[in-house]
This record gives structure tokens, C-alpha cells and sequence, in this order.
């Protein structure tokens, strides 16, 4: 209560013989946590909040219990007042007060005597006025007094008392329990380990720990790839890792760049590397057969003809005559450049092959009737022996034997490789 006459109101309820107490009803809006119902008064006890509760007032407000007879509450100092001990024993629980020779820890309490039994709480209260003492729940029956059975600070040390596994004198296990109740879980009997995706046993460098229950097994790996030097740069392969052989594939597989790729085992990405590749060729792996590896439709093995010469993208030009060639910085169009693998030939070798096979006219039927066509193998060039990527008239058909009728000749241009 906030006002003397407040007090006085409180005091006239309870000496005009009222053995209820009337609901606290401080205002007309609804509470939401018991400050709302302090009424800043010490010997009408402490309100709560309880909207529910059939004896709250219209505000939702329980009155409090008093912490002592009105007599011995000293409103102003906000404590009880020792008892007169005309009446030793207040609380009538059958032990007087301490204060009057007597050994009740609170006789304003008929629930707190050292005539009582202790009883397992987690209030913390001391019903046998005996703070060493705390209960003796053991459900688990373990020997071991649960953990919530509290004498103020004082409580069990069971932190499990449905399982008889946990207790103080337990030795920790690996089963994501407080095996010996010091507050942590399987402390010494895991292992850390990282994620392994491609079990060749390396984590990749931003991979976060786990930790289990003995070996770490398949998919997990127990080598930290904190340090840059056993970080998996590809840990979806497991030819990739720190320390493999190097191979012909067109990955980094010791890991010596950082970025998982070699691409210079393989530029133009047709399976195939330079012979001067630095990987090994093994089962499985890239041949070291390109000839040009800037350019995908080079390799040894080869089958198509081609009717452009084999430079750089976008470098391709047409010579004088119509023979493609490429593209020289000061040359110009050039046909025979210098530097190629095959001098005079401008890079025609597709197959690696060391030589530049042309584009061959399928034969018509080996007819042997007269020139001009006839007899000829046909499909045949108009002209001559025509260089690669030469546009030429083409002879698609020599005629049937017999009677020598040469369709007309087509544009086509000669492929080589």
C-alpha cells in the first residue's frame, strides 16, 4: 500500500477478525506482470499477477501473504520486529520462535519447523530449519540425490536422476549425455573430424569441424585442412588432393595452384595435352598427343578434314587463289607462316600426324569410258590437285558407264588435315 491509510485499512481488515483477504484491485487495467500489481507496501506481503486465479481482483491482482503478524511488521524499516514471546510459538507449528529460545527458523511459517521432514524442492526452502539438509529424492536409485532438491543454494548432485548412468562417480561416455554431471557432454571421448566428400582423406579448406563417437570414418576425414597445405582444392575428386601425382585430366591434383584446374594440360578442352605438359599419362588419364592445343579439333587420331587451317580463334583469312591461311601481326594474311610445326603446309595437320593428308574424291562407279569425266574417279576437282581450303569447282558425278552425261560442277572447298 502507497498511503498510511492504506495500512490502516489493511490493519483494520485483519484485527476486525476478516480471516480472508480481499483481492488487490489497484486499478481498473489489466495486469501484465506482478509490478503492476506492487502496491509499494512490505507487511501485506507481495501481489502476483494471476488474471486466472478465481480470487483475483479485477485487475488480475492476488493480494499477498504478510510476512509476519501486523503487531511485529515494522512498515517503515520493511522487516519484522522480534516477537514479545508472549505467545512463543506464532505459527503454531509446535516449535517456538529462535528469538524466544526456541529453534523455528520462521514462525511466521507453519510449513517451516525443525519438527519437519526436508522435502525435495527446487524453491530452494528449508522446511527442517536445517540448511545442511535438502531431501532425499533418488528415483533412479543410483545413491545419488537428485539435482532438484535444493536447500537454498544447497541442492542434490544428481543432474539426472531418471537415468542411474548419470551421477557424480560416473565415468564420461560417448552418448551425448552428462555421463558424470559436471555440466558438459562426452568431454574426452570424441574425435574431430572434417567432412570428406570424396574420401581421399583431406577436408576442403572452409569445411567446419563435427565431432564423433570413435574413428572418424567414411566421409569425414581427421586431418585439418586449417593449414593451406592440406586443404582439399577439390574434395569432389579424389584423384585431387594435397600431395597426389599429377596426371593428365586438366585438374590441379596436388593442389599446388589453390583452384583445383591445370589448365594447361589441356587449353582447348578436347581430352587431349601437349606433349609438353607437365602430368604424367596413366589409365584413364589425357594422351600427351596434341600437336596444337589452342585449337580442339587437333589431336592425334583425327578422322574429320577441315577447311581452314588450324590457327587461333578468330585468326582464319583467305589468301591470294582462295587458300584460307591465317592472320599474321605483321604479315598480314599469311599462307605458309613462319614458325608452324610444318613449314609450307600453314598448320593443316589436324591429325598430328606429322604430314597433311587432303580431303580425297570418292570413286563413281570405276567407269573407264573417255575423258573429260568419264573414267575419272568422281566425285573429282575440276581442276588439278587443289590446295587446302582452295575453292574449287567440284564434279559431283562422272556420269553413268556407257553414256557419259557429267552433271555440272559445284563450289566446294578441299579440307585437309
Amino acid at each position: 500500500m502507497k498511503t498510511a491509510g492504506l495500512l490502516a485499512l489493511l490493519v483494520c481488515v485483519v484485527g476486525c477478525g476478516d480471516d480472508g483477504v480481499s483481492p488487490v484491485d489497484m486499478s481498473t487495467e489489466p495486469c501484465a506482470t506482478d509490478s503492476d500489481c506492487d502496491d509499494g507496501a512490505f507487511c501485506n506481503g507481495t501481489e502476483v499477477c494471476d488474471p486466472d486465479a478465481s480470487a483475483a481482483g479485477g485487475n488480475g491482482c492476488l493480494p499477498g501473504t504478510p510476512p509476519c503478524p501486523l503487531d511485529r511488521c515494522d512498515e517503515s524499516a520493511n522487516e519484522c520486529g522480534p516477537s514479545d514471546c508472549t505467545n512463543p510459538d506464532q505459527d503454531g507449528d509446535g516449535a517456538d520462535a529462535t528469538e524466544c529460545g526456541g529453534n523455528d527458523c520462521d514462525d511466521t511459517d507453519p510449513n517451516r519447523s525443525p519438527l519437519l521432514t526436508e522435502v525435495c524442492d527446487t524453491e530452494g526452502v528449508d522446511e527442517d530449519c536445517d540448511d545442511t539438509t535438502f531431501g532425499d529424492l533418488d528415483a533412479d536409485e543410483d545413491g545419488y540425490v537428485s539435482a532438484e532438491c535444493c536447500n537454498g543454494a544447497t541442492c542434490g548432485d544428481d543432474c539426472d536422476d531418471a537415468d542411474a548412468g548419470s551421477h557424480p562417480d560416473e565415468s564420461e561416455s560417448c552418448d551425448t549425455a552428462d555421463n558424470d554431471c559436471d555440466g558438459m557432454v562426452d568431454e574426452g571421448t570424441t574425435t574431430m573430424c572434417w567432412p570428406d566428400m570424396d574420401n581421399d582423406g583431406f577436408a576442403a579448406a572452409d569445411a567446419e569441424p563435427v565431432f564423433v563417437c570413435g574413428d572418424c570414418g567414411t566421409d569425414l576425414t581427421g586431418t585439418s585442412p586449417s593449414d593451406p597445405a592440406n586443404a582439399d582444392c577439390n574434395d569432389e575428386a579424389m584423384n585431387v588432393r594435397p600431395g597426389a601425382p599429377e596426371i593428365c585430366d586438366g585438374l590441379d591434383n596436388d593442389c599446388s595452384s589453390g583452384t583445383g584446374l591445370a589448365p594447361a594440360e589441356d587449353m582447348d578442352g578436347d581430352m587431349h595435352s601437349p606433349p609438353s605438359a607437365a602430368c604424367d599419362v596413366v589409365t584413364g588419364s589425357f594422351p600427351k598427343d596434341d600437336c596444337h592445343d589452342f585449337n580442339a579439333d587437333v589431336f592425334t587420331g583425327q578422322t574429320a578434314y577441315f577447311d581452314e587451317p588450324t590457327c587461333a580463334a578468330g585468326a582464319q583469312c583467305t589468301c591470294v587463289g582462295g587458300r584460307r591461311g591465317c592472320m599474321h601481326p605483321m604479315l598480314g594474311c599469311d599462307c605458309d607462316l613462319p614458325g608452324d610445326p610444318l613449314p609450307g603446309t600453314n598448320s593443316w595437320d589436324y591429325d598430328c600426324s606429322g604430314s597433311v593428308e587432303r580431303e580425297p574424291a570418292a570413286a563413281c562407279g570405276g567407269c573407264a569410258i573417255a575423258p573429260p569425266f568419264c573414267g575419272q574417279p568422281g566425285p573429282t576437282w575440276s581442276v588439278g590437285n587443289p590446295d587446302c581450303g582452295a575453292t574449287v569447282s567440284r564434279i559431283e558425278s562422272c556420269g553413268s558407264c556407257g553414256a557419259c552425261t557429267p552433271t555440272s560442277p559445284v563450289s566446294s572447298t578441299r579440307g585437309c588435315r
